[in-house]
């Protein structure tokens, strides 16, 4: 309604520039092969950093390295806070870090490295083994993120690109 035009099924597959500065893309699309715009919001996730626009545009780290691991929604979580994301890591989980991502009062986005991990904080004695030890799997899934996910690339910004989110390493 403000004005945005979604295409759905579309992929990026190039930057348009001129001069240097990104002035619009090349999809494909075979009724919309080019796109132009003053700015190109770069927002195609993990995949950027895989081989998508910021590897295009070297904005990924050298040796950029990647980790997996589940994304698991969860419901009868206790005591959220729907505005805070938590963080959990060192001696408050078995192994790495937990994110916790609330969705609501009682349901969020998890991310372990393993089902076992997720278990094993459940039916702990953790921090957050109070929160989840009533929670029910709604969903469970693969991911794949870098190494270092949340901190964000040195560059996210060029001229007439701007990369968001995953794409810029970021979550939050």
């Amino acid at each position: 309604n403000a004005g945005a035009d979604l295409f759905v099924n579309t992929r990026v597959t190039g930057l348009l520039k001129q001069d240097g500065v990104v002035i619009g893309v090349t999809t494909s699309a075979t009724g919309m092969p080019e796109v132009y715009g003053k700015i190109v919001i770069a927002a195609d996730g993990m995949y950027g950093t895989l081989k998508g626009i910021a590897k295009w545009e070297g904005l990924t780290r050298a040796n950029q390295t990647f980790t997996g691991g589940i994304s698991v929604v969860l419901t009868r979580v206790h005591d959220l806070e729907p505005d805070v994301i938590e963080f959990h890591c060192g001696a408050f989980t078995p192994k790495g870090s937990v994110l916790v991502w609330p969705r609501d009062a009682v349901s969020c986005v998890t991310y372990f490295t393993t089902l076992a991990e997720f278990e094993q904080v459940k039916n702990g004695d953790y921090l957050l083994s109070r929160k989840l030890k009533d929670s029910v799997p709604l969903r469970m899934e693969g991911c794949r993120h870098t190494a270092d996910m949340g901190v964000r690339f040195p560059e996210i910004v060029k001229d007439g690109l701007i990369l968001t989110g995953s794409a810029a390493n970021w979550r939050g």
